[in-house]
């Protein structure tokens, strides 16, 4: 019976200790720093009051151990063991020079303002030298690094200048100069500021060089200004130019044709009018004198495929009749090689305008061939 007492007091004691050293026994406060954060246990807590706390610092420092840190060490100092990094984005580097096996360049203080060249399995090296002031890094072929040398041009070679440049020390030539037709009329030839469209034929021994006010340049008489102008190549409806007769009170109307087909005899109107409003006087040598009052000027009495040319005198006062003289040659006189001589006299009577459109047309119509082409002049 004794030996049973002893057992329950015994059992009794245990108990006692147990439960006051977990509902009463303060806990010792330590703050610690393991990388993560916790929750701080004062000494005045109990073991049941503080076992939430405890097994969430449990999870806070698990969470924080160096194999799941995601962020940063602060106090390692040294990686003596490290084999691999992943991509560098930020940090400066201090380290040594990065080696050429390694893309880099195997220094820390290349040379000053010397042009690096790619250099195979050696890396980099320079171009030899900083040349002289104004020369060129001159190309010397492949497997050759370039090199400095003065500037040259090669005097066999054909150049293509395609913008405008300045020889302010002058540009002498003993050779001969040739300037395309299609530069000097699409791109003006520039003298002092002035654009000026040069001819594309030359000129007659009777002729000078003129300037239209505009830039354009043509060959006229002397005295006379070009007015208008008409390539009439392949035209079926006649060769017509209109033109500003700037108060000149005299025409010179010039017709060239290179051939009619089909044949046809050649006539001239003025201004649209197409009335019985002209008179003329013409001979040939190949056929009679006409004289008529007509809705048109005969040029040529005889049909023709030949080429001629005609030239007309015209006075051109606004309030007066329009006199004129004409003369010219075209095709041949049958059985000769000379060509038909044409003479003529004319009037317009028109007193309300001057002459300001002028048209060549054949009777029944035709084409007049490649090249024909009319020219108007005033003085």
């Amino acid at each position: 019976m004794k030996l049973k007492t002893n057992i329950v007091i015994a059992a009794l004691v245990s108990f006692a200790v147990s439960y006051g050293f977990y509902y009463g026994l303060p806990l010792l406060s330590e703050d610690v720093s393991y990388g993560a954060t916790i929750t701080t246990i004062n000494g005045s807590d109990t073991l049941s009051s503080s076992r939430t706390t405890i097994n969430n610092n449990f999870s806070a420092l698990n969470a924080g151990k160096i194999e799941n840190s995601t962020t940063s060490l602060p106090l390692i100092t040294s990686l003596a063991g490290l084999t691999t990094i992943g991509t560098i984005s930020t940090g400066v580097w201090n380290g040594t020079a990065i080696g050429v096996a390694y893309n880099g360049t195997g220094t820390t203080s290349p040379s000053t303002n010397h042009i690096m060249l790619g250099n195979g399995a050696s890396g980099f090296k320079t171009v030899n030298g900083l040349g002289n002031s104004g020369e060129f890094l001159t190309s010397n072929g492949a497997g050759s690094a370039p090199s400095w040398s003065s500037a040259s041009v090669n005097q066999t070679l054909a150049y293509s200048w395609t913008g405008p440049h300045l020889f302010s020390g002058g540009a002498s030539s003993t050779g001969t100069t040739t300037i395309s037709a299609s530069s000097l009329t699409t791109n003006p030839f520039v003298i002092n500021s002035l654009a000026y469209k040069w001819p594309s034929v030359r000129g007659a021994s009777s002729t000078v060089l003129m300037e239209d006010g505009s830039g354009n340049l043509t060959w006229n008489p002397p005295g006379y200004t070009l007015l208008g102008s008409f390539d009439a190549s392949g035209s079926t409806a006649g060769a017509t130019t209109t033109f500003s007769t700037l108060g000149l009170q005299n025409l010179r109307v010039t017709f060239y044709f290179t051939s009619i087909s089909p044949a046809s005899d050649i006539r001239v109107t003025f201004n649209g009018d197409y009335g019985s409003n002209y008179g003329y006087y013409q001979t040939e040598t190949a056929g009679p004198v006409q004289s008529h009052a007509s809705a048109f000027i005969y040029v040529t009495q005889n049909s023709t495929t030949s080429p001629g040319r005609m030239t007309f005198d015209i006075s051109n006062p606004a309030s007066a009749r329009k006199n004129m003289t004409f003369n010219g040659s075209y095709g041949s006189n049958s059985g000769t090689n000379a060509p038909i001589l044409v003479n003529g006299a004319a009037v317009w009577n028109n007193t309300a305008a001057q002459i300001t459109t002028v048209n060549f047309n054949c009777a029944g119509g035709c084409s007049f061939g490649a090249g024909t082409q009319m020219r108007v002049y005033g003085y």
